[in-house]
């Protein structure tokens, strides 16, 4: 549940990236005639994208689970206050775009430090911090970029790229930790097989045998008919002790092999 809610957030993250970038382009102006609302939704993207960030790393990282949530909530400020001066005319979204910045950066640089905090860092988290300097990086220049120039409309290259990048870097990070959760399960379903298996033969052993009568004592009723049947191979400490457990392994194994001919399909 936790992964499904990450990929959400991911996706969610890459749609407003997506919807950003289209936006902040001269794309929709030869689709429609509303420059006003295309650059709200160019500006509410941005702010918007942030939130999903932040509750993707709290699930990812496991780590700041109280900060990233903070994060996640204070993070609705800035798309309300673009709202609230874009529908009462009270300020272009541009005049709080700094709130934008800082508040990326914020959760950035608050990723960063809990990803280097981990004691123990895979591949999955070598991508993450690769992705997150990525960010940094890219919104630490579109900064310089939009002050410096403003009008430029290069600031939004170096934010796009560096997004791009770190949404790839993401997407390779989920799929690290899946490969690595379905490699668990994977070890676990052997460990449980081995587990009610004998090594040698390859029949069940006393915890199989302990199982199947838990089952038969929970889930059984007065007209199930029950037969145990129990074998023992004769004399063989003598042939371990005489001719080696090598020996005594094949008896064991051509015992096996004869429970297998002789019941193999009518019981366990």
């Amino acid at each position: 549940m936790e992964y499904n809610t990450a990929f959400y957030h991911l996706g969610a993250f890459l749609v407003y990236i997506v919807l950003w970038l289209i936006c902040s382009s001269d794309i929709p102006q030869f689709f429609i005639n509303a420059n006003e609302t295309v650059s709200l939704v160019s500006f509410l993207s941005l702010s918007i994208m942030g939130i999903h960030f932040a509750a993707y790393t709290r699930i990812i990282l496991q780590e700041g689970e109280k900060w990233f949530r903070f994060l996640s909530y204070i993070g609705w400020i800035d798309p309300l206050i673009i709202l609230t001066g874009f529908v009462a005319n009270l300020w272009d979204p541009t005049e709080v775009l700094i709130l934008n910045h800082l508040y990326i950066g914020m959760v950035a640089v608050s990723a960063f430090v809990f990803v280097i905090k981990k004691k123990e860092k895979k591949l999955a988290e070598h991508l993450f911090i690769t992705g997150v300097l990525t960010i940094i990086v890219a919104t630490a220049i579109s900064l310089v970029a939009y002050y410096y120039n403003p009008s430029g409309g290069i600031d939004a290259i170096f934010l796009g790229v560096g997004v791009t990048v770190f949404a790839v870097l993401l997407f390779l990070m989920i799929l690290c930790k899946e490969v690595k959760f379905i490699e668990e399960r994977r070890m676990m379903d052997i460990y449980r097989e081995l587990a009610f298996k004998d090594n040698l033969t390859g029949l069940g052993n006393r915890a199989a045998y302990d199982r199947k009568m838990e089952e038969i004592r929970d889930n059984g009723n007065e007209d199930m008919l029950v037969q145990l049947l129990i074998l023992d191979v004769n004399g063989l400490k003598h042939i371990n002790d005489n001719l080696g457990h090598y020996t005594g392994d094949k008896i064991i194994l051509g015992a096996a092999q004869c429970i297998r001919d002789a019941f193999g399909t009518n019981g366990k």
